[in-house]
């Protein structure tokens, strides 16, 4: 991962703290975007030596452990990985479309530019895990557990993240539209030019008016007209855009 200038460092720091983000929730976008949560030292070679990226695909490997290696580019298209556990791992550019994952969890991870497209992610737990510019397309995310987690320039279009619980993630340019947010819990959650249009916003839980201000296409969100609150906070937020 490239590192950041102290220039840069400081433009991304004034622009998440002049918005709503507290010094806590910065300090943990900073660590986990220079992949301080990723113990380096204790990562092992992959358990093949070709170029040629690993295949798993179509395999059943249910409550595997997957720890301190470098699965990156591996393909996991279509594989049974219920109650998986990834932790401590490399997974860019891995490819996880049409995989079963439910209940797996992703613990100090980084799978930037990962697949999940039409994926089963239902009951997942991430913890300070990077999955940046991953792409999430008509993907099952319900009841995920996601804290400390980043989702930047993610594509989440067409996926449901109905009853999710997502604490001190990151959506920033993510693109959401079409998405379920239904009954999620957004709790200190960044939505910085996040693409919400047509996405269900319904009964969603501790979304203020001032983080969804900062997103686009509020104009296009969707809410059931009798979430009255939501509809509120939804409308607020579009007249501070003005």
């Amino acid at each position: 991962m490239r590192r950041r200038s102290s220039k840069q460092l400081g433009e991304e720091k004034k622009q998440h703290s002049s918005s709503y983000v507290s010094e806590a929730v910065y300090q943990i976008w900073t660590s986990l975007r220079e992949g301080d949560y990723i113990n380096k030292a204790a990562l092992k070679e992959p358990k093949f030596s070709s170029n040629v990226p690993l295949d798993f695909s179509g395999k059943e490997l249910r409550a595997n452990l997957f720890e301190g290696r470098d699965f990156s580019d591996v393909v996991f298209f279509a594989t049974e990985l219920t109650a998986s556990i990834f932790r401590n791992t490399l997974l860019k550019h891995a490819d996880f479309s049409h995989s079963i994952l439910l209940g797996a969890v992703f613990e100090h991870i980084c799978a930037e530019e990962a697949y999940f497209c039409h994926a089963d992610l239902t009951g997942v737990t991430t913890h300070k895990a990077n999955f940046a510019h991953a792409n999430f397309h008509s993907a099952q995310l319900r009841d995920m557990k996601a804290d400390n987690t980043i989702f930047s320039y993610a594509n989440f279009v067409n996926a449901n993240l109905e009853h999710g619980s997502f604490i001190n993630t990151d959506f920033t340019n993510a693109k959401l539209s079409h998405a379920n947010l239904a009954y999620a819990n957004f709790e200190n959650a960044i939505f910085i030019d996040a693409d919400l249009s047509y996405t269900n916003l319904t009964h969603a839980k501790n979304l203020s008016a001032k983080q969804l201000s900062k997103a686009q296409n509020l104009a296009l969100a969707h809410v059931d007209p009798e979430d009255k609150c939501m509809a509120a906070t939804l409308q607020i937020a579009k007249i501070a855009q003005i």
